[in-house]
């Protein structure tokens, strides 16, 4: 599971460096009188980065209360000689 949540952690990196340069290069089309539509595009990659990056934290944040709920189960199970059969 470890391995699952970095990988997580690696694609969500991507898509903030991803999300920040579309909202960099919006504001440079801005700045530079560009058409509505480029603008329009790069938000729209941004705002597609930002509900990526949203889920992925939920995606996360569940495996980790997982883990969390597997390790108090096993030292439970360690602490009462149970095998959780």
């Amino acid at each position: 599971m470890d391995e699952l949540i970095r990988k997580l952690l690696d694609r969500r990196a991507a898509l903030v460096k991803a999300g920040k340069e579309a909202l960099a290069k919006s504001a440079e089309s801005l700045a530079a009188g560009g058409p509505k539509e480029e603008r329009a595009a790069h938000d729209a990659t941004a705002d597609s980065a930002t509900a990526d990056i949203r889920e992925i934290d939920t995606q996360v944040e569940k495996l980790k209360a997982q883990q969390a709920a597997g390790q108090r189960a096993a030292g439970l199970a360690a602490s009462t000689g149970g095998t959780g059969d």
